[in-house]
């Protein structure tokens, strides 16, 4: 494919002068001639160039207007300009220089040196063209592994969370809806967008100590006597060292990866997985310091795991569970209004009530079997008029219930 080069200049000898030693060059390149400045802009915006010679003194747009047009235009960044002068004194080939014109010719012009200054400009322009697809490709492929990465990071995360949840098997997709939700609220609560991305992607991982709980504790139907309760509650502190301990096996493979980016996995701190850590080690806290592991109270707690404790909760209770059945959404609810202030967050609990809607959709969306939920009541907020006698005494049955069994785990999940 021909190059194509344009020659500006408003002196129509000149112009004629190029044309009759361009026809030796016809099989090379695919010249055009302008006299007018202006209509040679217009032709560079309707097609495209390679190269232009242009003259710098002329009426209408000086070369250094045309230069200025081109350097700005996205169109026309690309394209070298040569400029034809009779002058070469140094302000003027400073002007032209910062400009970014490709070179600079006198006049009279010796057609043989413009013929190998052209060439130049344009094997220069090829030689870039060529650095900069080599660049763009490099680029690529590292974004295209730094996506594999990811997803294979994330993909990984999300198993380790589902091994947790594998344990009970009427846990279904808990470890889903706990993400989903936590989303949303954090999302309501106008919190940062790579807050609101990280927490949907850590949420899922809350109950990820509870790989270590021996399953007569954790699938027990009936309550749970002093020490079983005092094993279940170890779950955080195993979900933390889950996420937290530094990984021998990572320490020892280090010595034999010849992976290029082994520097990069596993050997640096992971913002991610530090927030998974949190919301481990610190969902099961309550807002009143009451919860444990560490008894922390109020903003103490990481927004994270304040965060995580109601979504955990939530459908804790809309779930079956060895220990409980599932609750409607109006004992659910009141559970909930119960606990704002005391359990939970009530900013948290306040984001958690003007995301009901969407909640209820992803509950829906994401239910462990084909039988949609119950649809909410056409209730008001905080009160909930529609609260039958027998709903008011499993709400009761179950506050009560705090402490001394397992249910103390179905507030937390």
């Amino acid at each position: 494919m021909k190059n194509r080069i344009l020659f500006v200049d408003d002196e129509v000898n000149v112009l004629n002068a190029y044309r009759r030693w361009l026809r030796r060059y016809e099989d090379e390149w695919d010249a055009h001639y302008y006299s007018c400045p202006v209509e040679a802009w217009s032709a560079l915006q309707r097609e495209p160039f390679d190269a232009i010679v242009s003259d710098v003194c002329m009426p209408q747009m000086t070369g250094f207007d045309l230069l200025g047009r081109i350097k700005e235009c996205d169109q026309t960044r690309e394209v070298a300009v040569i400029f034809v002068t009779g002058s070469l004194e140094n302000e003027f080939t400073q002007r032209a220089l910062d400009q970014e014109a490709a070179d600079l010719i006198n006049k009279p012009i010796d057609f043989h040196h413009l013929r190998a200054r052209i060439r130049n400009v344009l094997r220069q322009k090829r030689e870039n063209l060529l650095s900069t697809r080599r660049i763009q490709k490099l680029e690529q492929m590292v974004l295209d592994q730094s996506a594999e990465l990811a997803a294979s990071r994330l993909d990984v995360i999300w198993r380790l969370g589902k091994a947790a949840e594998m344990r009970d098997e009427e846990m279904g997709r808990h470890v889903i809806r706990v993400g989903a939700y936590a989303r949303t609220i954090a999302a309501t609560m106008g919190l940062d967008q790579k807050f609101v991305d990280d927490l949907f992607l850590a949420a899922p991982l809350h109950d990820v100590g509870k790989i270590g709980v021996p399953d007569y504790i954790l699938l027990k139907p009936g309550k749970l006597n002093k020490e079983e309760w005092e094993m279940m509650k170890r779950h955080c502190e195993l979900g933390v060292a889950i996420l937290n301990d530094a990984s021998k096996f990572l320490t020892f493979a280090r010595r034999f990866s010849y992976h290029p980016t082994s520097e990069l996995i596993g050997f640096r701190d992971d913002p991610l997985l530090e927030m998974a850590a949190d919301i481990a080690h610190y969902h099961h806290e309550r807002w009143d310091g009451g919860g444990y592991p560490c008894g922390l109270a109020g903003a103490a707690i990481p927004l994270s795991a304040r965060i995580t404790a109601i979504a955990d909760v939530f459908d804790a209770l809309r779930n079956t569970r060895p220990y409980k059945p599932a609750y409607d959404i109006v004992q659910s609810l009141e559970i909930l209004k119960q606990g704002a202030g005391t359990h939970f967050d009530p900013d948290v609990y306040e984001a958690f009530i003007c995301s009901l809607d969407e909640i209820l959709t992803l509950e829906a969306e994401l239910a462990d079997t084909p039988a949609s939920r119950d649809a909410p009541p056409d209730i008001g907020f905080p009160s909930f008029p529609h609260l039958n006698s027998q709903s008011a005494q499993n709400v009761a049955a179950f506050s009560n219930a705090q402490g001394e069994s397992h249910d103390e785990d179905l507030i937390c999940g």
